[in-house]
């Protein structure tokens, strides 16, 4: 550890930026006129994307002096605990992005400290621990630090052709990483046109997909397109029960009882994330109302239309908030069916009609019961389920291969940026 230098984030470092926090137009730029100010998901611990970012109004364009540049270092300074502190390098960006109030960016002096060793040193323990323990804020769910803290945090940087040799080694990770990012975009794909084909030709008594051209007779227009003539085509109140969650109730009396329940941010795209789920009271007589039974399909009332998954899960005593409608199949859907038609039908634009003039779209009762579902027997359902699901386990796998990668990366940045393991004893491991 001789050639390792003990200094500070502001010592290293030749630029140190923040921005504003306005009110935005919610999408990219569109033009090299307009300017676009970065969102705090531009900055997680898989890595830099540029492309999360919004438009704030002109007033704020052109302002060179928090513009991110390839090269720097950005990090995360308020929002929920969890996600204060991420910290990524940039090593390539399209221009006109500046940071927003809610992350400072650094430039490096890259004869001292290389860009993503920076960054890496950053996500070490120590440094984390010590921004952790100087954030401010009320609540768990808005913390911050300030810029003097993050330039007064103290690090440990290696010489620099330790620093060049640890940045080879992450590199050849890094490769691997990128390379299963590819591979699941590119199934991704293909899962995406397995279901259009799917859902709109359907599969034959020998399991192949039906063929319009070929076989013209086994298809007839309706309402949304062509369809297999063995289809029928029903309104969503035809198949399911349905019912809109609870309205949220005011703060708890102390010594209540308190039951989890699922909120529009629940309900993802074919899967349900239980790990944040919050708390509110329900009666007993709500409780029967607003309880969630094995099998039944979660969809989101607004926000991204449409989003819907299957609750599969054997949490006791879980319910559902006004912002999600529940449906509760009678038997002639399978709730995966519906669920991969929703998908479909938000894929390819079924469900703009929903948008008013002021643009957010708002999936009512009453607009979702009228939807039109294209409905195969049973068996035909279970056949396409059968499809998607296969496709979906080949690139979960190789998701969790991806996810294994950026473990191993996280390992090796904690044990070479910390000098816990020496840089030649990694290279013989790779």
């Amino acid at each position: 550890m001789s050639e390792w230098i003990e200094t500070t984030v502001g010592d290293v470092v030749a630029r140190c930026y923040s921005g504003p926090s306005p009110t935005c137009d919610e999408r990219n730029i569109r033009s090299e006129e307009e300017w676009g100010l970065l969102k705090t998901t531009a900055v997680t611990w898989a890595g830099w994307n540029e492309f999360a970012h919004k438009v704030p109004p002109r007033i704020y364009w052109s302002n060179k002096t928090i513009e991110v540049r390839p090269g720097d270092v950005v990090i995360t300074k308020a929002g929920p605990r969890h996600r204060v502190g991420v910290v990524v390098d940039v090593p390539s960006t399209q221009p006109r992005l500046m940071v927003s109030g809610k992350m400072i960016g650094l430039t490096p002096k890259i004869t001292t400290v290389l860009p993503r060793i920076l960054a890496g040193v950053l996500a070490t323990r120590e440094p984390q621990k010590y921004l952790d323990q100087r954030t401010t804020g009320m609540a768990e769910s808005q913390v911050n630090f300030t810029n003097e803290v993050l330039l007064s945090t103290p690090i440990r940087v290696p010489a620099m052709r330790e620093q060049r040799r640890i940045a080879e080694i992450l590199d050849t990770v890094d490769d691997a990483i990128h390379s299963t990012d590819r591979l699941i975009r590119k199934l991704e794909l293909t899962k995406q046109g397995l279901l259009d084909d799917l859902l709109t030709r359907g599969l034959d008594e020998r399991g192949e997909l039906r063929d319009p051209d070929r076989h013209p007779g086994q298809f007839i227009r309706t309402a949304i397109g062509p369809l297999p003539a063995a289809w029928e085509l029903l309104p969503v109140h035809r198949h399911f029960d349905a019912k809109l969650g609870k309205m949220l109730s005011p703060a708890s009396k102390t010594g209540r009882q308190m039951f989890p329940y699922l909120a529009n941010r629940n309900v993802q795209w074919d899967r349900l994330d239980l790990s944040d789920l919050d708390e509110m009271e329900f009666s007993g007589q709500e409780r029967e109302k607003y309880q969630l039974e094995f099998g039944d399909v979660l969809v989101c009332e607004g926000g991204e239309v449409g989003r819907t998954a299957v609750w599969r899960n054997a949490m006791p005593n879980c319910y559902f908030q006004k912002a999600v409608h529940r449906l509760r199949s009678r038997g002639e859907i399978l709730p995966e069916y519906f669920s991969a038609y929703m998908r479909f039908a938000a894929s390819t634009g079924r469900f703009s009609h929903l948008s008013s003039q002021t643009s957010i779209a708002h999936l009512t009762a009453e607009k979702l019961a009228q939807l039109l579902v294209p409905t195969p027997s049973v068996g035909e359902q279970r056949s396409i389920v059968g499809l998607l699901m296969a496709a979906s386990e080949q690139s979960a796998g190789c998701s969790a291969e991806r996810d294994k990668l950026r473990v191993l990366k996280a390992g090796l940045m904690d044990d070479l940026l910390t000098g816990r393991v020496h840089v030649s004893s990694a290279e013989h491991a790779a």
